[in-house]
Protein backbone atom coordinates (compact mmCIF):
# COMPACT_ATOMS: atom_id res chain seq x y z
CA UNK A 1 0.00 0.00 0.00
CA UNK A 2 2.83 2.37 0.87
CA UNK A 3 4.54 1.68 -2.47
CA UNK A 4 1.31 2.39 -4.32
CA UNK A 5 0.99 5.76 -2.59
CA UNK A 6 4.59 6.55 -3.40
CA UNK A 7 4.08 5.68 -7.08
CA UNK A 8 0.96 7.83 -7.29
CA UNK A 9 2.70 10.78 -5.63
CA UNK A 10 5.77 10.48 -7.86
CA UNK A 11 3.69 10.22 -11.03
CA UNK A 12 1.73 13.34 -10.04
CA UNK A 13 4.92 15.24 -9.25
CA UNK A 14 6.73 14.19 -12.42
CA UNK A 15 3.78 15.23 -14.54
CA UNK A 16 3.76 18.72 -13.10
CA UNK A 17 7.49 19.48 -12.88
CA UNK A 18 7.35 22.06 -15.69
CA UNK A 19 4.44 23.88 -14.02
CA UNK A 20 6.21 23.83 -10.65
CA UNK A 21 9.38 25.35 -12.12
CA UNK A 22 7.37 27.96 -14.02
CA UNK A 23 5.46 28.93 -10.87
CA UNK A 24 8.65 29.16 -8.81
CA UNK A 25 10.33 31.27 -11.51
CA UNK A 26 7.41 33.69 -11.78
CA UNK A 27 7.27 33.95 -7.97
CA UNK A 28 11.00 34.70 -7.84
CA UNK A 29 10.66 37.40 -10.51
CA UNK A 30 7.71 38.88 -8.60
CA UNK A 31 9.81 38.99 -5.44
CA UNK A 32 12.69 40.74 -7.21
CA UNK A 33 10.40 43.24 -8.95
CA UNK A 34 8.27 44.09 -5.90
CA UNK A 35 11.36 44.49 -3.72
CA UNK A 36 12.93 46.82 -6.27
CA UNK A 37 9.77 48.92 -6.47
CA UNK A 38 9.59 49.18 -2.68
CA UNK A 39 13.26 50.18 -2.61
CA UNK A 40 12.66 52.96 -5.13
CA UNK A 41 9.57 54.26 -3.35
CA UNK A 42 10.75 53.98 0.27
CA UNK A 43 14.52 54.54 0.20
CA UNK A 44 14.30 58.27 0.99
CA UNK A 45 11.23 58.16 3.25
CA UNK A 46 12.32 55.19 5.32
CA UNK A 47 16.10 54.74 5.05
CA UNK A 48 16.34 52.47 8.09
CA UNK A 49 14.21 49.73 6.56
CA UNK A 50 14.88 50.34 2.86
CA UNK A 51 18.32 51.91 2.85
CA UNK A 52 19.77 49.34 0.48
CA UNK A 53 18.31 46.96 -2.06
CA UNK A 54 19.31 44.06 0.20
CA UNK A 55 17.07 45.47 2.94
CA UNK A 56 14.20 45.75 0.47
CA UNK A 57 14.80 42.19 -0.73
CA UNK A 58 14.74 40.96 2.86
CA UNK A 59 11.45 42.83 3.35
CA UNK A 60 10.05 41.04 0.30
CA UNK A 61 11.11 37.60 1.51
CA UNK A 62 9.66 38.16 4.99
CA UNK A 63 6.42 39.65 3.65
CA UNK A 64 5.85 36.84 1.14
CA UNK A 65 6.64 34.19 3.73
CA UNK A 66 4.23 35.75 6.21
CA UNK A 67 1.46 35.90 3.59
CA UNK A 68 2.09 32.27 2.61
CA UNK A 69 1.93 31.11 6.24
CA UNK A 70 -1.31 33.01 6.87
CA UNK A 71 -2.80 31.57 3.69
CA UNK A 72 -1.82 28.00 4.67
CA UNK A 73 -3.18 28.39 8.20
CA UNK A 74 -6.44 29.76 6.81
CA UNK A 75 -6.75 26.81 4.44
CA UNK A 76 -5.95 24.31 7.21
CA UNK A 77 -8.45 25.85 9.62
CA UNK A 78 -11.16 25.86 6.95
CA UNK A 79 -10.83 22.08 6.69
CA UNK A 80 -12.07 21.60 10.24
Amino acid sequence: MREKRRLIASSMLCGDVQELFTTAYIGFLGLIFSSFLMYLVEKERNPEMFGTYAHALWWGVVSNTAMFVVFCIHKLLSLY
